[in-house]
């Protein structure tokens, strides 16, 4: 079903480093598109640094590397919508899930300018 629908399917090995794939894939996609959306799921980070969710993951990214990938978001001007997914207060511990939505957010709007239209 995915080879019809065109879904690329890319493995992670132990070597992987998203930002750098991010980095080199993301801008040739992003830039073909007269608007984005991106919705961020917080299910996506290690438990480790986001407990606070429905499906606590293993495998994902750092709480640095989901910093990165919003940072490189932000480059893109026509980024109009951005949006934290799958935050549970109820399953977090120390408010670490909460405090890193916040900082992604914060990470976000710090390189939004008044007036741009974008974001």
């Amino acid at each position: 079903y995915l080879k019809e629908k065109g879904v690329q399917l890319v493995p992670w090995p132990d070597d992987y480093d998203p930002i750098e794939a991010a980095k080199k894939n993301l801008p040739p996609f992003a830039r073909s598109f007269p608007a984005l959306a991106v919705s961020f799921d917080m299910d996506s980070i290690q438990k480790d640094f986001a407990p606070g969710v429905s499906a606590p993951a293993q495998i994902g990214y750092t709480a640095e590397q989901a910093v990165a990938l919003v940072q490189l978001l932000r480059q893109f001007p026509n980024l109009k919508q951005f949006e934290i997914m799958e935050v549970n207060p109820r399953f977090d511990i120390e408010d670490r899930t909460v405090q890193l939505a916040a900082r992604l957010i914060g990470e976000l709007l710090r390189g939004v300018r008044l007036g741009s239209g974008s974001v």
